[in-house]
């Protein structure tokens, strides 16, 4: 038996998910994809619905399936202001305003991660990791998610867009040639 270095089962891991996640983001997706991505979904969102209300000021108003190793959703603010935020699997840091234990939740506001965060809005990330953390465990979601470094690196030119759209950005995936959205 051999002992694999942690970098290269990282690496490893992050190629399994990287396929996954492309075969799961391409349009069109076989009916078997299609439902496989609704259920992965149901299950990250339990407890969960659109429209639901998260805090005060705040409801669910889009929840995307998997999209490039993330679940894309987005809050939307009674003022009428609307907030991506990816989820992704937390690596060995957590890059996001809120964390858990398996997930990182990255605010996709063109802020190259040096935007400041209300507390009320951090009140609302936190209340959404922990549902989402709470159903991630059961079913380990997380393993099919991709780090947002990873997210990086697989999309370089792509996610300087992405951070700045409500829904899934198409792009290429260098690694297959398919149209993915991010």
């Amino acid at each position: 038996m051999s002992v694999q270095h942690p970098n290269r089962r990282s690496f490893v891991s992050g190629l399994v998910a990287a396929a996954s996640a492309a075969s799961i983001g391409c349009q069109p997706l076989s009916p078997a994809d299609r439902h496989q991505a609704d259920v992965f979904l149901e299950r990250m969102m339990m407890g969960l619905s659109l429209e639901d209300r998260i805090g005060e000021d705040w409801r669910l108003s889009d929840a995307f399936t998997p999209r490039a190793g993330a679940v894309i959703l987005n809050l939307r603010h009674d003022d009428g202001k609307t907030v991506r935020v990816d989820v992704c699997r937390r690596g060995e840091d957590a890059y996001g305003p809120v964390s858990t234990e398996h997930l990182d939740l990255i605010v996709m506001d063109g802020g190259g991660g040096e935007a400041v965060y209300d507390d009320d809005f951090l009140a609302v990330l936190m209340v959404l990791a922990d549902v989402l953390q709470h159903n991630e465990s059961p079913y380990r979601l997380s393993e099919s998610l991709l780090s947002h470094p990873e997210r990086m690196k697989i999309f370089p030119e792509s996610m300087a867009c992405a951070a700045t759209e409500l829904v899934p950005t198409r792009v290429l995936n260098d690694l297959s040639g398919a149209s993915t959205l991010i």
